[in-house]
């Protein structure tokens, strides 16, 4: 067995758990298997035991166009999860969530199938209103308005169509909003890929089950000192990328590899771990590495190699044309 292969079943199974739960998705919604993997593993940040300094779960913005599987895997996550989550009113204000009282929040995922219709048609003071509680509950765990207060320890997975993120978020959102709720946006659909999810549908099984492994006690997880310099690498880069803070993403990313590690029954983060980071991450961007990105990323990983491969290896790997690999592979050389 090759180095890489056994690199890969190393990764295999020490994310077995979290990619069974991702098959299961993908078994229902095809095409959702790595876009949910996210989904899965920061509902179960609520897991984590931290420390004031990295109070903020991991929460989430769903982004996808209509129709293809957002409020699907919301209700697939929640019929086997009940007991630790809560769906949000349709429509929202800022003083009715609150009259909800501490109970309904507090270590709990709270859902939303479409934002857009929960901000529909709210005055701006409403607006900015809920914008605070959000910002408040998710970062501070704590929101007060009136004589009413909340203070309870939770996340959120929210979801809205991609259109009408895009005509609406300069009005839905503030900043400091989107640093708390992250944004998390599936690909354009290619057309031989929507054919594909068109057929799928004419044999689509009944949904799966799906059981989040959520914890009442609060697990603490360390991360192993030798990928400190990754996760700093990739804070920066999302900051660099408009995504979020440095720091925020630092957290982001931590909390990420400590829920991924409970979720597969290790006690420590490590190499696999923030390699399925890794593999997610694009969708954090938005965008699909390009032919050229993936050729780059490949050439320059292999120049560190102790066992680097022949080109012939690495357009096999890739899956490119000769003709493609030589054409970046000229432009990464001269640049």
């Amino acid at each position: 067995m090759s180095d890489e292969e056994i690199k890969t079943k190393d990764f295999l199974y020490n994310n077995r758990i979290t990619l069974d739960l991702a098959n299961k998705v993908e078994s229902y919604l095809k095409g959702y298997k790595w876009f949910s993997v996210t989904i899965i593993i920061n509902c179960c940040t609520i897991n984590l035991k931290q420390t004031k300094k990295e109070y903020q779960l991991n929460s989430n913005l769903i982004i996808d166009d209509a129709g293809y599987g957002k409020s699907s895997l919301l209700n697939m996550l929640y019929e086997y999860n009940k007991k630790h989550i809560n769906f949000l009113p349709t429509k929202m204000y800022a003083l009715e969530l609150l009259k909800k009282g501490s109970d309904f929040f507090t270590n709990k995922i709270l859902f939303h199938q479409d934002l857009s219709q929960g901000f529909l048609g709210l005055n701006k003071k409403s607006l900015v209103q809920l914008d605070n509680f959000f910002t408040g509950i998710l970062s501070d765990h704590f929101y007060e308005q009136l004589n009413y207060k909340i203070e309870a320890r939770c996340n959120a997975m929210m979801a809205i169509p991609k259109k009408l993120f895009v005509m609406q978020k300069g009005n839905l959102f503030q900043t400091t909003l989107l640093e708390r709720i992250t944004m998390l946006k599936n690909f354009d659909r290619t057309e031989d890929e929507r054919k594909d999810i068109l057929e799928f549908i004419d044999k689509q099984p009944y949904p799966p089950q799906i059981k989040l492994p959520i914890n009442i006690s609060k697990i603490k997880i360390d991360i192993k000192e030798n990928i400190f310099n990754e996760i700093n690498k990739i804070s920066a880069e999302m900051e660099d990328l408009n995504i979020m803070s440095a720091t925020r993403a630092k957290n982001y990313i931590s909390n990420f590899l400590k829920s991924n590690t409970y979720i597969n029954k290790r006690k420590t983060a490590d190499i696999y771990d923030l390699e399925l980071f890794k593999k997610v991450y694009p969708y954090h961007k938005g965008t699909r590495l390009t032919l050229y990105e993936k050729i780059k990323n490949h050439i320059l990983e292999n120049e560190k190699s102790e066992n680097p491969k022949s080109d012939r290896e690495l357009i096999k790997k890739i899956n490119c044309s000769f003709r493609s690999f030589y054409k970046y592979k000229k432009l990464i050389v001269t640049t």
